[in-house]
């Protein structure tokens, strides 16, 4: 996950997948993103959710819609320290939520292949 993210975590099934998540303040996306108060890019998180969807279903995942994209509050590294990402999937279709400790921050629903 490039320098963004890393993955502490995981647990993988047939049908979902819940990872543990560090984002890594020293990515120089928040640099620009913004100074002095840095927040997660939306863009990267989705890139997050894809790349973990590719490990859980063990091959590269492809987003070709997005259906439903709710960010719900702001996502900042170290705060808090570890985020869930939860996975669920039937078909071509892949939910997603991110929990900031027991918080819904992110909820997605896309379209892959």
């Amino acid at each position: 996950m490039l320098d963004y993210s890393r993955i502490i975590s995981e647990n993988i099934n047939e049908k979902q997948a819940v990872f543990l998540i560090e984002l890594l303040p020293s990515c120089p996306v928040y640099e620009g993103h913004f100074p002095g108060n840095p927040i997660a890019p939306g863009a990267c998180t989705i890139e997050m959710v894809r790349q973990c969807a590719s490990i859980a279903l063990q091959r590269e995942v492809r987003i070709t819609g997005i259906r439903h994209c709710k960010f719900i509050q702001l996502l900042r590294p170290g705060t808090p320290k570890i985020l869930t990402l939860q996975l669920s999937w039937q078909d071509n279709i892949l939910n997603a939520v991110v929990l900031a400790e027991t918080e819904i921050a992110i909820q997605l629903k896309m379209d892959i292949r």
